[in-house]
């Protein structure tokens, strides 16, 4: 799945979202670890689910130093809340 890169400092994991990802049981994900720690512990069956295979790559491109913002592998927003998956 999501690959644990070298070349992301942990200072870099602990880097702050502009807006905070709202989950749907009401929890955020502020940082780049609560992203991966997230979706590391996704059913197989969910994180096999397209949307979030282009949430995985982006994770994986930032941290092999990809400038690619996280939000644009995600839906547009409405409002502050993902989409059910």
């Amino acid at each position: 799945m999501l690959e644990q890169a070298d070349h992301m400092s942990e200072s870099g994991w602990q880097r702050r979202f502009e807006d905070p990802i709202l989950l749907p049981d009401e929890r955020s994900l502020q940082t780049f670890r609560d992203a991966v720690d997230y979706i590391t512990g996704l059913p197989k069956e969910k994180s096999d689910l397209p949307q979030w295979q282009v949430a995985i790559e982006a994770l994986t491109l930032r941290s092999r130093g990809s400038v690619l913002p996280l939000g644009s592998a995600l839906p547009p927003k409405t409002d502050k809340r993902p989409p059910s998956f």
